[in-house]
């Protein structure tokens, strides 16, 4: 069924318990429980569409995060124990360090669903080859970059405004605060979404 739509519920595999992987959830300031800020809040939260089954983190103390919050799951230490366990998942969140996205999803691509995977995409000198990668998916998997601001519905309200009204866009700016890679690339993704180049 496509992911969209499906009425099932779908096996779900968390590669990497870092930060946005589960640890966002430790800090007090993103605490209040009304902000989903990882990816293992956002499964919990659709727990009627979306079954964590399986996680995949190298520190073994992270695994007691997810037990700590009542989950009884397969843990791996590498993609490739999760690879060689042979348990059907069906999306796959990969939230691993920045240098082993393209490794991860390359591996993992051709046995699910669907990929939720966090930006960046791939390391700049990998670019070429997750294109490639992407054009030859077999399985029709559907792959989402973690650019979530695109459906902030102020950004949804502002685009149909536009379209309905037949407004053209003269001028954008844009600002963020914090490091680029975590808080600039949603600026310019909002700008390349809104303003197509």
């Amino acid at each position: 069924c496509a992911l969209r739509t499906c009425s099932m519920i779908l096996n779900v595999c968390i590669i990497g318990l870092g930060q946005v992987g589960i640890k966002f959830d430790l800090e007090e300031s993103r605490s209040s429980g009304k902000e989903v800020w990882t990816h293992f809040t956002a499964y919990e939260r659709l727990k009627n569409k979306y079954k964590i089954v399986a996680v995949v983190d190298p520190d073994k103390s992270s695994w007691k995060l997810v037990k700590d919050r009542g989950y009884e799951v397969e843990y791996f230490s590498t993609i490739e124990e999760f690879l060689n366990s042979e348990i059907a998942i069906d999306v796959v969140s990969i939230c691993s360090p920045d240098e082993f996205h393209y490794y991860h999803l390359k591996e993992i691509l051709p046995l699910v669903k669907g990929v939720f995977l966090e930006k960046p995409i791939s390391l700049i000198e990998e670019t070429d080859l997750i294109k490639t990668t992407l054009e030859n998916i077999i399985n029709n998997a559907i792959v989402y970059v973690n650019y979530y601001k695109r459906m902030d519905p102020t950004v949804q309200k502002m685009i149909l405004s536009i379209n309905h009204n037949h407004e053209k866009i003269k001028y954008i700016e844009c600002r963020y605060s914090g490091p680029f890679m975590a808080v600039g690339s949603h600026a310019v993704d909002l700008l390349n979404f809104i303003l197509p180049i």
